[in-house]
């Protein structure tokens, strides 16, 4: 057992609900403890009763039921981990579980884009509770999907030592607990300062992270005050920076000779990708038109068939296919375009349009960056009266790069009539334009956290001096900016639907005037190629801002102590109440 000076006695008595002991191979071992008045012969203080992660009642770390692993600051120092979510998400507790990061551009997570969050036993973030000092932690994030805590709130710099209970503990804490507890319990008991900085810098650039945080602590007579700030930056990653992201390959063998299978792509040979790349099939016209089929004889002859196809703009310096090879676009257009993607004909393969500059530059390890400051204290107003306080605040920017499909569907009236037609009069009919377009997201969140509360003995009353209560308020409030980038549907079906070059009756939404609308066209190798003008995109394309707040409040108190004692030990007992309310504005 590790005793602790007279100094820290009151930082060790104040100590917020939690567990306060380490398991290593199998035994425990006290993280600190009061001095005592009466040591024993050895000169070590009696065990001292603690609350454990997963109970209300307290009792010593050795009649704990239920299995608690703990992560301890040094061990975390030792995993070369900066943040908080890389050190939770990275540990062997949460192993075959989906981690929540910001390695997940483009799809839709709790708390909405940038969110880092934790799940434990394969049952998701909103059913694995997070305490901070056994206190419940408040949500943040963007979006009608707030729920789960964002580590980002968290700094690594004050975390003591993390108490991960694996069983659920739903009767203790709600149903958000059926995968499990963790308990973050922070510093509480040191004097001085301490400045700390981190880097972590990738070979080939791309995905860089930075750390600096400051903290300092005083202990005094009746109380103790701990205050620290850390920022955090995540430099972005994108596809195109690393060879094993920038080209998806089908990576196909011949299982006699294992020679390579895949398509060779005779566009991008002289930029270091010899076998066909796919991550987006764009810069393309899905279109139908009267064609033979070379596989389909009637009366000694290809038959005449509609043929649904994609075709793009010819390519110089490449060699196409004929009919027989899978190209078989009428002749009317034949010097322009060229079928692309055949499914049973090879050769339409190597100069397909399957790859895009914006999906290059969409984000793997999107950017973040956050400062948090925190401040805890502690006042003893009498010996069994400690107050004590926890304040956070915590600012994150994160922003994601990510690309979409834009394919608009031309009407009827565009087709007939439309000058922007090209294939008028050539025995082509156009379904719709392929195009690639950038979608971004960028997310501002303020977090802030206030916690106060008394705990303590009940003395000089009789028969209830054996309990010890403890009485608290929690307030946190999550205000968040958002930004995506959006298109007006309106528009789009104002530009493709009718003869003319926008018609009035269906921009309904957005209340834009037909009057000043650009000219389209949308089946130039320009806008194909999601080459638009600045007129264009201002007239197609907006961002959308939004806005979340989410608050909650917890009111709480509980008493605990022994009942009675029977032969095989005392009787003990918890008894509390609790008000939560939450409350999200999107």
């Amino acid at each position: 057992m590790q005793t602790i000076s007279n100094r820290d006695r009151l930082l060790a008595s104040t100590l917020i609900a939690g567990a306060a002991f380490t398991l290593f191979g199998g035994q425990a071992f006290a993280q600190a403890k009061p001095a005592c008045d009466n040591p024993d012969k050895n000169g070590n203080c009696p065990t001292q009763d603690v609350v454990v992660t997963g109970s209300r009642i307290k009792r010593d770390s050795f009649t704990a039921p239920d299995p608690i692993q703990v992560i301890t600051q040094e061990q975390a120092a030792l995993t070369g981990y900066a943040d908080t979510a890389s050190l939770l998400q990275q540990s062997a507790i949460a192993a075959g579980s989906f981690q929540t990061n910001d390695q997940l551009t483009g799809y839709v997570v709790g708390g909405g884009p940038g969110n880092k969050t934790l799940a434990l036993s394969r049952l998701g973030a909103q059913r694995t509770i997070l305490l901070l000092d056994g206190k419940r932690l408040g949500p943040a994030g963007v979006g009608g999907t707030v729920g789960p805590v964002d580590l980002d709130v968290i700094s690594e710099f004050s975390i003591d030592h993390v108490e991960i209970l694996r069983d659920g503990a739903s009767s203790i804490y709600g149903s958000d607990a059926v995968a499990g507890v963790v308990n973050i319990i922070t510093k509480k008991n040191h004097d001085g300062g301490l400045l700390t900085a981190y880097t972590s810098q990738s070979e080939h650039g791309g995905g860089n992270a930075y750390q600096a945080s400051g903290e300092w602590g005083k202990s005094f007579d009746r109380g103790y005050i701990d205050i620290g700030g850390e920022y955090f930056e995540q430099e972005r990653l994108s596809k195109g920076q690393r060879d094993y992201t920038n080209c998806s390959e089908d990576y196909v063998f011949d299982p006699s000779t294992g020679l390579r299978r895949d398509y060779t792509d005779t566009v991008t040979a002289n930029d270091g990708h010899f076998y066909k790349c796919y991550n987006s099939t764009n810069n393309d016209i899905a279109v139908s038109y009267a064609a033979q089929n070379p596989r389909t004889i009637v009366g000694g002859l290809p038959g005449l068939q509609t043929q649904s196809a994609t075709i793009q703009y010819l390519q110089p310096g490449v060699a196409y296919p004929g009919y027989s090879g899978g190209n078989d676009v009428p002749s009317t257009i034949a010097a322009t375009f060229a079928r692309q993607a055949r499914a049973g004909f090879p050769l339409t393969y190597p100069y397909a349009n399957y790859t895009s500059p914006y999906v290059d530059r969409a984000s793997i390890i999107s950017p973040d960056r956050h400062y948090n400051v925190n401040l805890n204290g502690g006042y003893d107003f009498n010996a069994t009266t400690p107050l004590y306080g926890q304040f956070q605040f915590s600012d994150r920017v994160s922003s994601q790069q990510g690309a979409r499909q834009l394919f608009p569907t031309l009407g009827s009236a565009w087709i007939a009539g439309n000058p922007n037609n090209i294939f008028a009069g050539t025995g082509v009919t156009p379904v719709y334009p392929i195009i690639e377009l950038p979608s971004d997201y960028t997310q501002n969140v303020k977090y802030y956290r206030g916690v106060i509360g008394l705990k303590g003995d009940f003395t000089n009353v009789g028969w209830f001096n054996r309990f010890s209560y403890d009485v608290y308020g929690v307030y946190s409030r999550s205000d968040a900016d958002y930004s995506f980038d959006g298109i007006y549907n309106d528009r789009v079906v104002a530009t493709t639907t009718s003869a003319t070059n926008c018609n009035t009756a269906t921009v309904n939404l957005s209340g834009y005037s037909c009057a000043t609308a650009p000219n389209i066209p949308w089946l130039s190798s320009r806008v194909v190629s999601g080459n638009f003008t600045q007129a264009e995109r201002d007239f197609l394309f907006f961002k959308t801002h939004g806005s979340t707040q989410y608050d909650q409040y917890i009111l709480e108190g509980d008493v605990t102590g022994d009942l009675f004692t029977l032969p095989a030990g005392a009787v003990s007992a918890a008894v509390g109440v609790s008000y939560r309310h939450d409350k999200i504005n999107d």
